[in-house]
Order: structure tokens, then sequence, then C-alpha cells
């Protein structure tokens, strides 16, 4: 009777502990700031950046930094002409947080570019609960890495203000990022195909013909779109005994033609 006592004790305790792990889920969950609410202060998983952080770079001359008691520290960015905010970050979420109301004039058209791609675009003219620390916009769907990021708007008769920005990784100083180069890809209709006619013509009228492999005209597409050599070589077989090298300059090409089957 005591054992069966303790197994229904010990039942009961495991799903009383189930039940709160799920009503902590859920909660935070719930809790979780969507766009237009305040937000005081980063949730968990977040690093708050001040508008002030050395490694944010304001463009234009329009931009002052004043005071503002409804801001973090009292201090945030604004402009009212032309005028990019820039700034590199790790991770894979962003958070843009300021003042948001609908009398002061502020733009609707503000355009958060990421890597060099306007991603979206923002309004600081919304009705909120609050005039300070509003989530105006957020990106959580980013790859992990490393990220370009400007912040911009069209019209200049209109405000923009930046308090704070929230990431999950850490903010950089602004800087260009090479990106990769996409994998080169054959056409559908040639996938099928291994061989190609590579036809060069030269500036003094003469014209090139090689039999080649639909790689081997994949390297000269390359050589010839990078220019990182002033030369691209050929070996020809002449016959079992003898072979050649022909080298085709870079800055004698007119056009090329490749014709693969």
């Amino acid at each position: 009777m005591k054992n069966c006592f303790k197994k229904i004790l010990v039942m009961f305790v495991m799903v009383l502990t189930i039940m709160g792990i799920g009503a902590i889920q859920n909660r935070n969950i719930v809790n979780a700031a969507t766009v237009g609410e305040q937000l005081l202060q980063p949730e968990e998983g977040w690093r708050r950046y001040d508008d002030n952080d050395g490694n944010i770079s304001y463009i234009g001359d329009g931009w002052y930094y004043g005071t503002n008691i409804e801001s973090q520290n009292g201090m945030l960015h604004a402009n009212i002409g032309y005028g990019e905010a820039r700034f590199n970050f790790t991770g894979s979420k962003i958070r843009i947080i300021s003042n948001a109301d609908q009398e002061t004039g502020f733009s609707d058209n503000i355009k958060i570019t990421i890597d060099n791609k306007i991603i979206d675009t923002y309004s600081q003219n919304i009705k909120a609960k609050s005039e300070g620390m509003i989530l105006l916009y957020e990106n959580t769907s980013l790859k992990n890495g490393t990220h370009t990021v400007k912040i911009s708007k069209e019209d200049d008769s209109k405000y923009i203000e930046i308090d704070t920005i929230d990431i999950d990784g850490v903010l950089l100083p602004y800087e260009e990022i090479e990106q990769p180069e996409e994998p080169y890809k054959p056409d559908e209709d040639d996938s099928n195909k291994t061989g190609a006619i590579l036809i060069i013509n030269l500036v003094d009228g003469e014209t090139k013909v090689y039999d080649v492999t639909t790689s081997e005209a994949k390297k000269f597409i390359d050589w010839y779109d990078k220019h990182d050599k002033e030369t691209y070589r050929f070996d020809k077989d002449v016959n079992e005994k003898i072979s050649v090298n022909e080298y085709v300059v870079h800055d004698k090409i007119t056009f090329f033609e490749i014709r693969r089957y």
C-alpha cells in the first residue's frame, strides 16, 4: 500500500513539473515583444547597444545628438535631412528601437539595407501606447554570420531617430564585406553536354578555334572575367609525340563564343 502511494505521489510531482515547464515556455512566447510595443530591456538572447556606440557611423549633415526623456539614456541621434546610419554585426537577429508617434513628423518610409540588399522598410510614424523605446523593426531570419547594415530614408522633410540596436551577437564598425560568388551553374539544356567549341576573335582579325571540354570552357570564362593573369594557355596534341602550348593574350581578345555539344 505504501509503495502504491509513493508511486502515485511521484507521478503527481512529475505531472506538476511538466506543467510548470510548459507554462514557463508559453509565458516566454507570449511575452516576446512585437513591433509597436515598448521594449525597455533586451530580451533573453539579445544584446543592446546604445545609439552613441562608437561602432555606428552616421553619414550626412542632418544628424544631431540631442536630449530626449523617452530614450534609453535621455539622449539619441535624430535626422531631418538626408542621413544614413551604418554598422556591421555578427549574428542572425536584429531589432531597431526608438521613439514613435504620429504627431512629431516621423518618417513612415525608413529603409533597412542588409548585406547591400534592401531587406525591408519600417515606419516611425505609428501609434504606440508609449512614445519611447518602441520596437520599430525586427528581423530574426538572417543567416548566422557577419552582416552590413544601413538605415536610411528618402523623405528629407521627415524625422528619423535611432535610440538602441538589439542583436544576438557583437556590434562592429561598418566595413563592406565581399559577398562570395555564386557557384557556376550550367544551363539546364547543357547539363548533359561535355564538349565545347571555343571561338576566340582577336584584334588583328585572327580567329582561334579550340575543341575543349565544358570544364575547360568554364576555366577560360573565369580567367577572362577575373583577368588575374595576362595570358591563358591551351594545350594541343598534334600527334603522339608532339604537343603544342598556345597562349592567348587577354587584351588582344575582341570577343569569344562557346558552342557546347
